[in-house]
């Protein structure tokens, strides 16, 4: 009697193990940097796309992914007056550079600061409703000024929306 209730421990623990490393961790989707030191993690969306950060690809010749998050909720698909958005020729995993990008911008207290020099890794590219990941870096410089800032440790995990998503670029 014993051995059949160690028995029965290890089986549940084994299946409780394999039950929380197959778990979406909760639903932690993000897009993350440091912009001269200052850190900036916006984990939110468009609610009426995806009330998380979020990404999708456009399809056409080429294909493009587009990554967004948003540090408030954002109930429509109007401009916010905070976010972050990367665009880039291409649909799977691999390393984008400057010449890949369509756009990519910190839109920050309604001031754009554009992506001048930018390198984007894609780790994990899965279908929609699962989540594209990477890592990013590069220089922005304020639209109009010359301020500039470098972003470092940028890096992205976003759940993908259905492609040809709408909200309203």
């Amino acid at each position: 009697m014993k051995r059949l209730r160690i028995i029965y421990v290890l089986v549940i623990s084994l299946m409780l193990f394999g039950f929380s490393i197959s778990c979406d961790n909760g639903g932690s989707y993000y897009i993350n940097a440091l912009l001269d030191d200052t850190a900036y993690e916006w984990k939110l969306g468009f609610t009426v796309l995806a009330g998380d950060a979020f990404g999708f690809v456009r399809t056409g010749s080429p294909d493009t992914t587009t990554l967004i998050a948003t540090p408030d909720v954002e109930t429509g698909v109007s401009q916010p007056e905070n976010y972050v958005e990367i665009r880039f020729e291409g649909n799977t995993i691999g390393t984008y550079a400057t010449s890949d990008i369509i756009i990519a911008l910190y839109h920050i207290n309604g001031v754009d600061w554009l992506f001048t020099d930018i390198t984007v890794v894609v780790t994990t590219f899965e279908d929609v409703g699962g989540v594209i990941t990477g890592t990013f870096s590069g220089t922005i410089d304020e639209e109009e000024t010359t301020n500039t800032m470098t972003v470092t440790d940028g890096q992205f995990r976003v759940i993908r929306v259905p492609d040809d998503s709408d909200f309203g670029d």
